[in-house]
């Protein structure tokens, strides 16, 4: 549901997250949907070969609850990602940046977030928002962390979605008006088109997952 699909299946986006509740103040670990199916998939994972993506995990508390972000990596995806933007990477980081030390961090356990210092911008650009989105999100939070209200040039933006498609499509925080930002949705909305007609051949997300997450990549 949280794009992991476009993360699986192509080379463009080379990160998506979701946010797992692990504990939460009137309910117990066992009793919290998707938090059980993470568990029995890590428990499992080794049966499930997937040399071209890394799997990483970070907890935090949010207002008493306990969450678990899931971060799903696309190693080829990222190498790319970080060739391209790697004198933001190293301006962030230092020079002991690389794309292969980045990857080998991540491969080691390295948490994600923590190894770009928290910044939102760089976590942007990962996430596949593109430069221009990701600099504008930075740029428009405030000190306790809220965004001003939308603007003309500055608001929420999905890709395509299409029709009675069940999974999300890419959503952020962008200028609808910007032609990158027009050119990246529609990327996005091919995807899914794509994603989509795969997935109904199939009706099934665990099989689809599991399939599209050890196949052999050339």
């Amino acid at each position: 549901m949280d794009n992991a699909a476009h993360v699986l299946c192509f080379d463009y986006k080379p990160v998506c997250f979701t946010g797992v509740i692990v504990k939460c103040e009137h309910r117990i670990v066992k009793e919290l949907p998707c938090y059980k199916e993470w568990v029995a998939f890590k428990r499992n994972e080794h049966l499930f070969p997937h040399p071209n993506f890394i799997f990483c995990e970070e907890l935090h508390n949010q207002d008493e609850v306990e969450i678990l972000d899931i971060y799903i990596v696309n190693k080829s995806a990222l190498y790319k990602c970080l060739l391209v933007h790697s004198h933001l990477f190293k301006n962030a980081l230092g020079e002991v940046f690389s794309p292969d030390w980045f990857i080998e961090k991540l491969e080691k356990g390295h948490g994600l977030t923590a190894l770009i210092n928290h910044s939102d911008f760089l976590l942007g650009i990962l996430l596949g928002y593109g430069e221009e989105s990701a600099k504008a999100y930075q740029d428009a939070r405030r000190a306790d962390g809220s965004i001003p209200e939308w603007t003309e040039t500055y608001a929420g933006v999905d890709a395509p979605q299409p029709q009675g498609c069940k999974i999300y499509p890419i959503t952020f925080m962008g200028n609808p008006k910007s032609l990158k930002t027009q050119k990246l949705l529609s990327t996005y909305g091919n995807e899914l088109q794509k994603i989509w007609d795969d997935y109904q051949k199939k009706d099934d997300s665990l099989i689809f997952f599991l399939e599209h997450l050890c196949r052999e990549r050339s």
